[in-house]
């Protein structure tokens, strides 16, 4: 067995594939028929970012160094990325689960198709 660590380009898909399966429990926690299950969902949805970064696009970072987590979100592309950085390393992978882009909508706005229009306006007006 290495001693060596795996790089983020190693891992990125595993690490995705943990976080879209935390985002898709979300969601089906959201769904619930009982409130008190769709208000903690939330409530541990709205817990999670450490931040949430528009520039043209939308970083909503889950955690930093050690590794180092977040999902870009380009409105003006309609794309979802996953990021992760370790260090001195990183590396992306395409967050193409419609759960977990669902699940990232419903974070940034209670009404994600207004979050991403009115984003896309804004990107293409160059704003």
């Amino acid at each position: 067995m290495s001693d060596r660590q795996k790089s983020c380009a190693e891992r990125v898909r595993d690490e995705r594939d943990s976080f879209v399966e935390w985002m898709k429990e979300l969601v089906e926690r959201m769904d619930s028929d009982d409130e008190d299950v769709r208000e903690e969902a939330m409530q541990e949805l709205y817990e999670a970012p450490l931040s949430i970064e528009v520039e043209h696009r939308i970083r909503v970072v889950f955690s930093t160094g050690g590794p180092h987590t977040e999902v870009e979100v380009d409105p003006g592309r309609g794309t979802y990325t996953f990021r992760l950085m370790d260090w001195w390393d990183g590396a992306t992978a395409p967050l193409d689960d419609e759960e977990a882009q669902r699940a990232i909508n419903a974070l940034l706005l209670d009404d994600p198709e207004y979050f991403v229009e009115l984003h896309t306006e804004a990107y293409a007006d160059g704003r």
